[in-house]
């Protein structure tokens, strides 16, 4: 079972066990970056599902999935690789995954995992953003002969 099979029982679980009121109070936590209210609404939905009997499949199933998520391989957060800066400069210049790919001599899958190891580092979400965040950090300048 992948890390992401058992997650994603884990949250059937969750959302027709829990109570709807206090899913959305959890959610709008959440949005608004309030982690406090979030844990403590998440801490008490948990508290309710653990009462009930079913509640040990529950555990067990969120058990393996935090097992299986902590031995995924993650990408590293740390500077960008020659590549991956490669990859964000053609970005820039507004070139897709298929065109990366076809210039740079690598598979579209390849330049795809880049590109997702680019916003884990850059913590973004996308193309718009990681370019918007390097350009911040220096990491891309906007001169002719980039």
């Amino acid at each position: 079972m992948s890390a992401a099979t058992a997650a994603a029982g884990v949250v059937r679980h969750l959302f027709t066990q829990a109570n709807a009121t206090d899913l959305a109070f959890l959610m709008r936590s959440i949005e608004l970056g309030d982690s406090l209210s979030a844990s403590q609404i998440a801490r008490r939905i948990l508290d309710g599902i653990a009462a009930h009997p079913e509640a040990k499949l529950f555990t067990a199933d969120a058990q393996r999935a935090d097992k299986l998520l902590h031995t995924e391989r993650i990408a590293p957060k740390g500077p960008l690789t020659p590549r991956e800066l490669n990859v964000l400069r053609l970005i820039a210049q507004g070139k897709t995954n298929r065109q990366i790919a076809e210039e740079s001599h690598r598979s579209a899958h390849t330049i795809g995992a880049q590109l997702k190891s680019i916003y884990c580092k850059l913590a973004v979400k996308t193309r718009t953003q990681a370019v918007c965040e390097a350009t911040q950090k220096g990491l891309l300048s906007w001169n002719a002969s980039s």
